[in-house]
């Protein structure tokens, strides 16, 4: 790999496979790259002329086929302006630069067996935090590894090997199905599906889950087919040691040796890729419209591919036992702690409908569970439980912009629910607290809506009122992606009115506030926050510069597997969330019912004036 050559080719055995399998030779291959060469020149819309690598490619990787390679040929450059984010990129640019030391993915210098390239992709363990990985730029890096394949190999199919040992239900957690449809998009109408295998190496058991669950419901048959999970000596035994880097028990180089070669050669072949970067169509010179129908048909088929996974993971898993696995066992444990007993609680309830009788200004008596979550949270005092149930229903009226159009039926709050992680966690602490992880899932700060997002909690608040028992709650932010951005969008009418709910409707009693990956712009404001607190606040709110930290207060068995612990992943959790939100449609359509009349159009995020008797000082929110 010296020079600006990083891969081997012996031309020998190209040509002799060549003619094994198409009964072509060297002439021949000159003859249909003259004939291809013909044609690019004819293509006004084409932002090139065609060099003879890139003839060569779409010939090769087209068996042969004049016009499918045609076809692909104008597919590899109108799919720049169909694809810009992956295609307009740079391989020596700061962020892919970066990346490439966190995401090792490099062709491997010598052909197999059956004259194929391999490109070896692992993790490098020096850069094992999550936050490190990125999916786009992921995608443009093998993209990058594909043009340097074009441009130097005589190989015309590859495998691909994936070290998954590295992995982490954290690096899980970034995947983006669509991103990873649309690299399938590009082999296939760019590449012709020339992809040999998949093979997957070092697949923890959790790992496995998510391949047979989210990944090959994207793959279709064909890829399904070549895709293989193997031990590393099932590795050696495919591949041969002769072929494989180091990390993987192989002569090569090690992959971080390779990498280094890799961006080596892009500095060599700069003004090539600068080109590229600007390389786009003029569709208005395109002589005969592009039949792209199924490229850009990738845009219809994402709700499609969305609803596919959904369903796989509802195949495995049950959304039933979210919050509780024995709530009779649970409840026996509240009530102990209230000094109550199954008796007491009854009686309280039925008092309570006898109330609700004469209450005629709310629109019904509430089931048994809320009025028993009530009961709980407000500690058996029945004249506060009266006051936070009939806040429940006027809150409704008096701060409509919280309530109005907040169905998680409607596509604003769908967006909503996918840009921010509010999961309660399946299992309460000793203290029988119930842990809420909140945490960004898209750190585009455009797509934040504070308002849709306090309306999102809330929603799931109604189900827990409906299917929880607890004594207090504990929240765990984390932080991670939060930008000066996001916090500038908080207005304090929509802090103070959410507090109010929380204290006024639901009796919310924190045993704690976690921050975790918090900025040091924001460590300073806590810091003053924690200053303006009483005393026993102050000892509830707590900020911890790592996971083992978080782990002091909260056991594994309660944490998800990002934050090292043994409950589901965050993933699995968020899509179980959405499943249940859906279940419960009817529950929100009637909710919608409780809302005031004049109440129907979008609501606005703007300050409300509350009653005197509603106002909370957001310092006053109720923890006892």
């Amino acid at each position: 790999m010296a020079g600006s050559k990083i891969l081997i080719n012996d031309e020998d055995i190209f040509w002799k496979q060549l003619y094994e399998e198409f009964r072509k030779d060297k002439a021949d291959l000159l003859e249909y790259v003259d004939i291809m060469q013909k044609w690019a020149d004819s293509q006004p819309h084409f932002p090139e002329r065609p060099s003879h690598e890139i003839l060569r490619f779409v010939i090769l990787y087209n068996k042969f086929s004049i016009e499918k390679a045609k076809a692909k040929l104008d597919m590899y450059y109108s799919i720049r302006n169909l694809m810009p984010e992956y295609f307009q990129t740079h391989p020596l640019s700061a962020d892919i630069v970066f990346h490439s030391k966190v995401c090792l993915m490099v062709p491997l210098p010598k052909p197999t067996s059956d004259y194929s390239r391999i490109i070896y992709n692992t993790l490098n363990p020096e850069y094992d935090d999550p936050k490190h990985l990125n999916h786009d730029i992921f995608i443009s890096s093998f993209i990058h590894v594909l043009e340097c394949l074009i441009r130097e190999d005589l190989c015309y199919k590859f495998h691909y090997i994936m070290d998954c040992k590295p992995v982490t239900m954290g690096h899980i957690a970034k995947f983006k199905p669509m991103g990873f449809k649309k690299v399938f998009i590009i082999l296939e109408k760019v590449f012709s599906n020339r992809l040999a295998s998949i093979c997957l190496v070092n697949v923890a058991d959790y790992c496995e889950s998510f391949i047979n669950v989210v990944v090959k419901p994207i793959l279709s048959a064909k890829m399904k087919e070549r895709l293989k999970i193997v031990s590393n000596f099932e590795l050696t035994q495919i591949y041969g040691k002769e072929r494989l880097p180091r990390d993987a028990g192989g002569d090569l180089k090690s992959l971080s040796e390779m990498n280094d070669l890799l961006i080596e050669y892009y500095e060599t072949k700069k003004d090539v890729f600068d080109k590229l970067e600007k390389l786009t169509v003029d569709e208005s010179l395109r002589p005969a419209k592009l039949k792209n129908d199924e490229i850009l048909g990738y845009y219809g088929n994402f709700k499609k591919i969305h609803l596919i996974i959904r369903s796989a993971i509802k195949i495995k898993m049950n959304f039933n036992n979210l919050l509780h696995t024995n709530k009779e066992e649970v409840r026996s444990a509240v009530l102990e702690k209230l000094g109550k007993s199954a008796d007491d609680i009854e009686n309280d309830k039925q008092l309570l409908k006898n109330w609700f009788q004469y209450q005629t200004h709310l629109p019904e008596v509430p089931c048994d569970s809320v009025l028993e979550l009530f009961l709980i949270v407000n500690k058996f005092n029945l004249e506060k439980c009266k006051k936070k149930l009939c806040n429940y229903y006027t809150i409704r009226n008096e701060i409509p912009d919280m309530y109005v159009n907040k169905n998680p039926k409607f596509d604003h709050m769908k967006d909503i629910a996918n840009t921010v992680y509010v999961i309660p966690l399946p299992k309460l602490t000793p203290s029988l607290s119930r842990v809420t992880l909140i945490k960004l899932k898209d750190f585009d700060p455009v797509k934040f809506k504070p308002l849709n997002f306090f309306a999102h909690t809330y929603n799931i608040v109604e189900i827990r009122i409906r299917e929880d028992v607890l004594l207090t709650d504990s929240i765990i932010y984390d932080m991670e992606g939060c930008q000066a951005k996001h916090l500038m969008k908080m207005r304090l009418g929509l802090l103070r009115n959410s507090a109010t709910i929380l204290e006024k409707v639901f009796s919310t009693r924190l045993e704690g506030i976690h921050y975790i990956n918090l900025p040091s712009s924001m460590q300073v404001i806590v810091n003053l926050m924690k200053t303006l607190l009483k005393e026993k606040m102050r000892k509830r709110l707590h900020v911890h510069k790592d996971l083992e930290s978080l782990q002091k207060h909260f056991s594994k068995e309660i944490l998800p597997q990002e934050y090292g612990g043994e409950c589901r992943s965050i993933i699995e959790l968020h899509e179980l969330w959405l499943r249940k939100l859906d279940h419960h449609q009817e529950l929100f359509d009637h909710l919608d019912t409780l809302l005031p009349p004049s109440s129907n159009n979008a609501s606005q995020e703007i300050e409300v004036n509350i009653p005197e008797n509603c106002v909370s000082n957001f310092q006053q929110l109720c923890i006892d």
